[in-house]
């Protein structure tokens, strides 16, 4: 996979013998196409400190390094590289907006998790993104105080409270490593959405004066929460809320000589904002992992004004299963 909004910003390099280094006189351009651009990165679980380097293998070219799990400043502003780690153990890098192709080493323990992964997407950069030693010195050292032994004797060393004693005891235990903590961001902005699900086949009036469609020809579906991301977290946000809701069958939808009609469903949902964390129980501390978003939450009892079964005719008769979002009557608030 080419990663297309990267590669039309970088001129690319043509083919020579030695692929290292193109002509100078072509924009001095850097091609990476048998020494591909490396994503070195590593998370302390103790301190719950970052860092991101990108360069080549053996790090001889380097374009850029930070404090953190991105690179978003100087040369990388247009397309930041992002490292994120997953619930279930695993890992995405996205350059530029766009989840890249890679081959990854590394390493996961109980202090750390660390990895090279070489992007096999073919990426090229000028010379002038290579960052020098000064440059490398002015950020400075990524993990500080990340040695635990250096931590406990520091610790040792100061007045202690009880609340001291209680990390302490923490980070002297097995489980000294971070989890995903899911929590709502601020009041998470409530707001109502409705998900519409057609449970019955369509039924043709025809020459009848009337018709029905009844259970015998509708199913009931069940509707789960959604998230506006992958991988999201089921959390309640303090709402009242589901994971699911069954929208059931017994309903009857009547139509007249001449129409189709059939039996549709609208589940009440509510929307509300949450970030994802690492928590870090030994010092009792978070670091965001990745952005915000969206649960889309069934309300409890399908609690809402306008949620619940409705018929339909002509036109608006799809088939049994259909569905969509609406969107359009975000009412603020919770159920």
């Amino acid at each position: 996979m080419i990663l297309t909004a990267l590669l039309a910003v970088l001129p690319l390099a043509a083919a020579a013998p030695s692929p290292t280094v193109a002509d100078p006189a072509s924009n001095a351009v850097v091609s990476e196409a048998t020494d591909p651009v490396h994503v070195w990165y590593r998370f302390d679980k103790i301190s719950s400190l970052e860092s991101i380097m990108v360069s080549n293998s053996d790090k001889s070219r380097i374009y850029g390094r930070a404090c953190g799990n991105k690179l978003n400043t100087g040369f990388f502003a247009d397309f930041p590289i992002t490292v994120e780690l997953e619930s279930d153990g695993g890992k995405k890098i996205t350059i530029g907006g766009f989840k890249a192709s890679t081959a990854c080493i590394g390493r996961n323990n109980d202090e750390e998790t660390s990895f090279d992964c070489a992007v096999l997407d073919h990426l090229v950069f000028p010379e002038t993104a290579i960052i020098d030693a000064a440059a490398l010195q002015a950020i400075g050292d990524c993990f500080p105080t990340t040695s635990l032994a250096v931590n406990l004797k520091a610790r040792d060393a100061a007045p202690t409270s009880p609340k001291d004693d209680i990390v302490l005891n923490r980070r002297q235990g097995t489980n000294c490593y971070p989890t995903i903590i899911t929590e709502k961001v601020g009041n998470g902005d409530p707001h109502q959405h409705f998900f519409h699900k057609q449970l019955s086949e369509n039924m043709n009036c025809a020459s009848a004066s009337s018709c029905s469609v009844g259970s015998e020809k509708t199913k009931s579906y069940t509707v789960g929460w959604t998230a506006s991301i992958s991988g999201g977290t089921w959390i309640t946000g303090g709402f009242e809320v589901m994971k699911t809701w069954s929208t059931g069958n017994t309903y009857t939808c009547n139509g007249n000589k001449g129409q189709k009609i059939c039996t549709w469903y609208k589940v009440a949902h509510t929307a509300f904002k949450v970030q994802n964390y690492f928590y870090n129980s030994c010092f009792g501390t978070k670091t965001k992992s990745g952005d915000a978003y969206l649960i889309y939450a069934p309300n409890k009892n399908n609690k809402n004004a306008n949620g619940g079964v409705y018929c339909r005719t002509e036109g608006n008769c799809h088939f049994q299963g259909d569905s969509f979002w609406d969107h359009s009557n975000s009412r603020p608030g919770g159920p």
